[in-house]
């Protein structure tokens, strides 16, 4: 398994900061996304840098309230999505991948990254 870890970037009121997003080590294993922050707190971001429209979804969480995954979202070429999640049906709280989220792009061209307002 090659899962790509991302960690949170935090960004400080009225301070402006440079959001570093992070390829797939291989798109179908997609990324395990730290998920400490509050959710009100949390976006998670993905940058289609390809030269055609890709797609990202989140798988559903280990607990009780993980009964399904994300509809895929489709991101035209060099687009940005965001994603704000509900932890209790995202978040994993047991094995591997405990405490984090896990999102699967359709390609390599899908970068990521999640960051934490104040």
């Amino acid at each position: 398994m090659a899962i790509k870890a991302i960690d949170v970037q935090k960004v400080e009121l009225n301070i402006g900061k440079v959001v570093e997003v992070v390829a797939p080590t291989t798109p179908s294993d997609g990324f395990q996304i730290d998920f400490s922050a509050q959710d009100e707190r949390t976006v998670f971001l993905f940058h289609n840098s390809g030269s055609s429209a890709a797609t990202v979804k989140f798988v559903k969480g280990d607990s009780i309230q993980g009964v399904a995954d994300t509809d895929a979202l489709s991101i035209p070429a060099g687009k940005i999505a965001a994603f704000r999640l509900d932890s209790g049906s995202f978040k994993y709280v047991t094995g591997t991948n405990k405490g984090k989220a896990v999102a699967i792009p359709s390609t390599a061209d899908v970068k990521c990254a999640v960051i934490q307002l104040p």
